[in-house]
């Protein structure tokens, strides 16, 4: 860093560390939360956006996620491993990976927020915003 900035502004800066980057969910247990961890495929980016809701029918709550990002310093790399992440529940707050081949869902971009509509018939579709690019519509 020392070769970024110089050393008196360094140690004049303030110091942070972050000892947890992980993508999780929290459970309100009466009152007292409960931090759950979630699959190793929600973790390859940074999550933008979330929607959750019953998506294989089978009455239990699932996730639904888009993410990366690219604007980042210049000594920073871009965080642009996400494809779009869809998490399955099984209603006691454990989440499974259903693969994108079978998901049908792919959010490769730098997306910055995802939204679910509902249209008629039951129809859903899903609306990816993504930052300097184009919007992405899924439908199921």
């Amino acid at each position: 860093m020392s070769d970024l900035w110089p050393q008196k502004d360094l140690d004049a800066a303030l110091n942070l560390a972050v000892y947890n980057l992980e993508t999780c969910w929290w459970e309100n247990q009466g009152g007292k939360f409960i931090r759950r961890s979630l699959p190793i495929q929600a973790q390859t980016a940074p999550i933008q956006g979330i929607v959750c809701d019953d998506f294989n029918g089978d009455g239990n709550m699932d996730i639904l996620m888009a993410g990366n990002k690219y604007g980042f310093e210049v000594e920073t790399n871009p965080c642009d491993s996400g494809t779009g992440t869809l998490l399955l529940g099984d209603g006691k707050g454990n989440f499974t990976w259903l693969d994108n081949i079978f998901s049908g869902f792919w959010a490769m971009r730098e997306a910055r927020d995802l939204a679910m509509l509902k249209g008629a018939g039951g129809k859903r579709f899903f609306v990816v915003a993504n930052n300097n690019s184009k919007v992405q519509v899924f439908e199921q």
